[in-house]
């Protein structure tokens, strides 16, 4: 029995990074999730893709 994602935790795959302004505005971010918008894209910084969900795999093997 195998068992991935078995918490159910959201994986990020992707972070939408592109800001779409000439320069940047406001404070710089240093980590995920710093709270940090873009006024020229308001999806900035946050996630384009995840993960799949909870995913259990069983087997089962016989000789004779």
């Amino acid at each position: 029995m195998e068992a991935f994602n078995l918490w159910n935790h959201r994986n990020v795959q992707s972070i939408d990074q592109v800001y779409r302004a000439a320069d940047f505005l406001g404070p710089v971010p240093h980590q995920f999730g710093d709270g940090i918008g873009s006024p020229a894209n308001p999806t900035f910084g946050s996630p384009n893709s995840t993960g799949p969900a909870r995913q259990l795999q069983a087997s089962l093997c016989l000789n004779f």
